[in-house]
This record gives structure tokens, C-alpha cells and sequence, in this order.
């Protein structure tokens, strides 16, 4: 076996999960430029590589093709069901734990969520997930969501560009432990005059699952009640009517939280809260109408594209510098471009 990563093995402490059963996976992993698959890393070179992060950001600025990442953590218990969600990974990945293939994905900008439930152990976890970074001239790369990436580096070559193929971890990994029925996903339509929430969930048990829902937002209570098959998927939706809350605008950007619980047999499965703008937006003739007022927009262009991560956002100081310039030369509205970004 390879010795590990420098930092790579503070992961024999226990994970300590937060008050939502949350750990995040974030941190120094051990990279594998050359394996070709799980077997190899128990023989090939590891490097230190951090997630989040692309790896020409970390200055591979010539891996194309296939790479593997690992690393370790350690569970005191691992009873519950489980989730392991990726925010997203460039392009293609396939996710191993203890050796065990437990899923994957094929779209470089989107979330994934495994299950890793029957996989883990109590004590020492290994996790592995294969990459794969189609080059710009494989059959594949075109296939893929890859917006101008590498469209014409061939007219303009200068590297490392806004438009050459990347690869890697490129958003958090975290690992989650839950009830048997899991909150997939929150939507909130944000009308003031028809606040409506949409809530889907997913039963994780062997057996059918009644589950009651509860939702909290600007003063309102809703609630629903699903029966939900093993293994099966359910949406509802929870009108909470008219609110007078203050509404969302570029110029008074008030936003509110919506509380999302589930509840199973008298205990909470899962909960979540979302944040939201409380706004109307219609298009009358050329006009933009927001509020019921006409909005004219001053948009500058976003690239999404930093020298330090490439393709991957800045940190939260960055983002709001850069709004902050926009709004100092007179702009009101940013229109991000080329990639889907971090929510």
C-alpha cells in the first residue's frame, strides 16, 4: 500500500457529525494520476490534492483523461440510513466505499447523492471516486456539458485558458445521516401573492412510510401527509396563500427562510431550511415588470472565472467584492455565463 498523503490520515479521529447528522468530507485527498482502477491505488504514486477544487487549479494543468481520488474517515456507529452527497464533480465519476461501487453521475455542474448506507462500517471507511476528464479531442467531451470549454483552443492556445477542458472535485463532498424518509429537494415559487412551497422526498426503508410534513415561512404554517412506497419518490405541495412580507429587489434584496420538516413515527426523518425572495416578475411587451414596477436592467457580464480556481467560484468575500464593483459603476443586474455555478 502507498503511504498516505500528508494529513491524509488525521481522518482516523471519528468524524463528528453537526446537529443535522452533517460531516463535510472537504479537506486534503489523496490523488492517483495514473490508476486505471480500484486495484491501483493500493500500488500507484499519490499526490495531495484539496477538495474542493479543480486540478488544474493545483497545477495539472495537463491531466486529461482518467484520475482517481481517495481518502479515509473513521464512524464510532453507523446505524441509520445515510446520504453522500458530491455538489458536483468534473465530468464523469463513479463512487466506490470499502470497495463496493455505490453510484454515480455524468454531468460536470450538477449534485449527486449516493447511498453509502449498506457499505459503511463502524470504524475506518475508505472512499474512492474515479474521474474521468474527456480530452477536448475524445468522442465524449462533445457529448458532454461542457459549455465553450475547449471549443476553440485550437484558434486560441493560450494556456491555461478560459476555454480548456478540467477536471476534478470541484464543489464539497458531505456525508449525512438521516431518518428512513429524506428531503430530496425545497422549492419555494416565492409569490407574495401565492407563496407556494414544493417539497419532494424519498423513502429510503424496506416498507411503506407515512410521513407528515411540516413548513414554516413569514408567519405561516403548512403541513401535508404522504404514504410513500419502499424505495419510492413523493412531491406535495404546501400553499401557505397571500403574504405581505417584505418583497425582494435588486435595490432591497430582503430575503426570508422556510423551514422544511419530516416526520416519521413521532421523530424527525429529516429537516432543512431554504432562503427566498418574496417578488412577481412578468414581461409586458419590452418592458421587464418587477413588483408590478418596470424594471430597467444595466447587465454586466459574469464569466464565473477566477486566476486562482479556474472554473470554480471564489470564496464569499470574492463574490461580494465583485457584485460590489458592478454596483459601484452603475450596474443592477450580473448575468452569469459559460457554466452552470455554485449555487
Amino acid at each position: 500500500m502507498t503511504d498516505p498523503a500528508p494529513g491524509v490520515e488525521e481522518a482516523a479521529a471519528p468524524l463528528a457529525l453537526d446537529e443535522h447528522g452533517r460531516a463535510c468530507l472537504d479537506g486534503e485527498w489523496e490523488l492517483f494520476p495514473t490508476a486505471r482502477s480500484l486495484s491501483d491505488l493500493e500500488v500507484c504514486a499519490a499526490e495531495p490534492i484539496s477538495v474542493p477544487g479543480l486540478w488544474e487549479a493545483q497545477g495539472r494543468l495537463e491531466l486529461d483523461g482518467e484520475a482517481w481520488y481517495r481518502r479515509s474517515f473513521t464512524l464510532d456507529d453507523v446505524e441509520g440510513w445515510w446520504s453522500l452527497r458530491f455538489g458536483a464533480v468534473m465530468d464523469l465519476t463513479e463512487v466506490w466505499l470499502n470497495g463496493r461501487p455505490i453510484g454515480g453521475h455524468d454531468n460536470a455542474f450538477t449534485p449527486f447523492t449516493v447511498d453509502p448506507t449498506e457499505a459503511l462500517r463502524a470504524g475506518r471507511n475508505e472512499l474512492a471516486v474515479r474521474v474521468v476528464d474527456p480530452a477536448v479531442d475524445d468522442p465524449e467531451h462533445l457529448r458532454l456539458a461542457h459549455g465553450k470549454q475547449g471549443w476553440a483552443n485550437h484558434v486560441f492556445p493560450s494556456r491555461p485558458s478560459l476555454y480548456m477542458t478540467y477536471g476534478g472535485i470541484w464543489q464539497s463532498v458531505v456525508l449525512r445521516r438521516h431518518g428512513p424518509v429524506v428531503l430530496d429537494d425545497v422549492f419555494v415559487n416565492g409569490d407574495p401573492d401565492d407563496l407556494c412551497i414544493s417539497v419532494s422526498v424519498t423513502n429510503h426503508c424496506d416498507r411503506p412510510a407515512r410521513a407528515g410534513l411540516a413548513v414554516r415561512a413569514v408567519g405561516r404554517l403548512g403541513s401535508a401527509e404522504l404514504s410513500i412506497e419502499p424505495g419510492g419518490r413523493a412531491v406535495a405541495e404546501v400553499a401557505l396563500g397571500a403574504s405581505r412580507a417584505l418583497a425582494w429587489s435588486p435595490a432591497a434584496p430582503h430575503l426570508h427562510t422556510a423551514v422544511v420538516d419530516v416526520v416519521v413515527d413521532g421523530s424527525v426523518s429529516d429537516a432543512t431550511s431554504v432562503r427566498f425572495g418574496l417578488r412577481t416578475i412578468r414581461v409586458e411587451g419590452t418592458r421587464l415588470v418587477l413588483n408590478g414596477e418596470p424594471y430597467r436592467m444595466k447587465s454586466v457580464l459574469v464569466q464565473g472565472f477566477t486566476a486562482r480556481e479556474l472554473y470554480a467560484e471564489g470564496t464569499r468575500s470574492d463574490i461580494e467584492a465583485e457584485v460590489g464593483a458592478a454596483r459601484a459603476m452603475g450596474f443592477n443586474t450580473l448575468r452569469l455565463h459559460i457554466k452552470a455555478f455554485d449555487p
